[in-house]
């Protein structure tokens, strides 16, 4: 499940990272991340997961400056998550065809509300 998210720094964005939960050892395969623009509902990024969640029950993705990452995110670079008002991120099963998590943050997005 989604934990914390830093999307937002002081200046350029260059260490944003996404923080999952869950069981150790339990597989990633068929998850993806999808980064939602609140201004129209868009998925503006796709970051498909791999891997188990490690012993301690948290997986990271983040950027490269990011210490002790699992995965990372994108390009590894800077500016990878929108920090507008507002957005959100989403937790996707390709199996089910649906969101099994999702987090809004600076506001509500519309068709999104209720997580």
């Amino acid at each position: 499940m989604l934990n914390e998210i830093d999307y937002d720094q002081s200046g350029t964005d260059q260490a944003e990272f996404i923080e999952l939960t869950g069981l150790p050892g339990v597989a990633l395969t068929g998850l993806e991340l999808h980064f939602i623009n609140g201004l129209n509902g868009a998925v503006y990024r796709s970051q498909s997961l791999a891997g188990f969640v490690p012993e301690d029950g948290y997986f990271v993705l983040g950027s490269t400056t990011v210490q002790n990452i699992d995965l990372v995110l994108g390009s590894g670079g800077s500016n990878l998550i929108q920090n507008g008002a507002p957005d959100g991120v989403g937790l996707w099963d390709s199996e089910t065809e649906s969101y099994c998590d999702f987090i809004n943050y600076e506001g509500a997005i519309a068709g999104f509300e209720g997580w």
